[in-house]
C-alpha cells in the first residue's frame, strides 16, 4: 500500500447530555464541507465563525498539522455552541449523540474498514 497522501485530524466530541466523549477522524476538506453546508443552512450565525485557513505549503508538516488540529477542534466546539442556540437546529433542545448525528453526518463515527 502507498503512503497516505492526506492527513486526518482527530477531534473530540463531548456529548453534553450523557457526559460522554468520542473521537472522530476527518480530513480538512470534510471540515470545510461541513462549514459550507452549515453556512448555507444557518446563515450569518455560522458565517461569522472563523474557519481555519487553507495552507498551500507545508500543510503536511507536524507543526502545521498540530496547529490546524487545535484550530479545527476550536472551530467545531464553537459551531456546536452556536447551533445549540438556534431554534431551527436539531441541537436546540437536545445535545445528545443522536441529535449531533441528525445535525450532520459529519458527527457519525466511521465504520471500521479494516
Amino acid at each position: 500500500m502507498g503512503k497516505q497522501s492526506y492527513i486526518e485530524y482527530e477531534v473530540n466530541i463531548n456529548v453534553v447530555e450523557s457526559d460522554a466523549r468520542y473521537s472522530i477522524y476527518r480530513r480538512y476538506r470534510t471540515f470545510r464541507d461541513l462549514h459550507t453546508v452549515m453556512c448555507s443552512k444557518y446563515g450569518s450565525a455560522v458565517q461569522f465563525l472563523q474557519f481555519p485557513s487553507r495552507k498551500l505549503f507545508g500543510s503536511k508538516t507536524e507543526s502545521v498539522s498540530s496547529e490546524r488540529q487545535v484550530d479545527l477542534q476550536t472551530y467545531l466546539n464553537r459551531l456546536v455552541s452556536v447551533c445549540c442556540k438556534l431554534p431551527g437546529s436539531p441541537l436546540y433542545k437536545s445535545q445528545s449523540r443522536s441529535q449531533l448525528e441528525t445535525f450532520s453526518t459529519f458527527f457519525q463515527t466511521s465504520p471500521d474498514l479494516s
